[in-house]
């Protein structure tokens, strides 16, 4: 799948002078999913670390700082060597572990050729932690959810895509460019949702139309856009 943000991480792993990124954004807006195929494409190895999922590692950090220790146990972990350069580090659901985060700064400071990429769903709560947190010894990068471009391009309109990206914030795209029946466009719906609906069930064991599952639902068509983020 085709995201923008792609060019942004590429951005970051080609800077000599790169510090510990963090990557924010909303939930299910795919985070964990492009840094997978971040470290899949443009490194030769990948450690990834879902605090969530392995409370155990939080052990790792308890000890001290020191960040060859730390990556030592983390390799043997993962029964991987870690290398310079070559291997991303991944950090998923790092608001679950404040010291992980702390230890940023060391890693920064002592550890720059190691690159390590943090996502949350609610770091801004482990962000709130001024005495935890290491300003100035990490990069921030916001994902959001996929536009229209990348819609376009999840569709394999890639044709499309490129040609109403080229126009600008105000211009006006011609009537007639990529229109479709009303049909097609209810069956497209359809087949979006379905991907979404297994994309979701696949990554989180979870039903995609189970209410239950979500923090907060709201019927747009009831309470309209400008209702919604008033509730929100």
């Amino acid at each position: 799948m085709k995201r923008t943000i792609m060019e942004s991480l590429r951005n970051w792993k080609d800077n000599e002078n790169k510090k510990p990124l963090i990557v924010k954004g909303v939930r299910q807006c795919g985070k964990t999913f492009i840094l997978k195929e971040f470290g899949k494409e443009y490194y030769n190895d990948m450690v990834y670390i879902n605090f969530e999922e392995n409370e155990s590692l939080k052990s790792i950090f308890e000890i001290d700082f020191n960040t060859t220790r730390i990556l030592f146990e983390l390799g043997l972990f993962v029964g991987k060597t870690i290398k310079p350069n070559n291997t991303l580090i991944v950090f998923d659901e790092v608001q679950e572990c404040g010291r992980a985060i702390t230890s940023l700064k060391y890693f920064c400071e002592n550890a720059p050729s190691y690159h390590i990429v943090c996502a949350g769903s609610l770091l801004s709560i482990a962000l709130n932690k001024p005495l935890s947190f290491p300003v100035g010894k990490v990069e921030f990068l916001t994902m959001y959810p996929m536009n229209f471009t990348e819609f376009l391009h999840a569709n394999c309109q890639d044709m499309l895509a490129d040609y109403t990206s080229s126009f600008l914030k105000n211009d006006k795209v011609p009537e007639d460019v990529g229109v479709k029946t009303e049909v097609e466009m209810k069956n497209n719906i359809q087949r979006v949702d379905k991907k979404r609906s297994e994309y979701y069930e696949h990554y989180t064991d979870q039903e995609w139309i189970d209410m239950s599952n979500y923090n907060q639902c709201i019927d747009i068509s009831k309470v309209g856009v400008k209702g919604a983020v008033e509730l929100i």
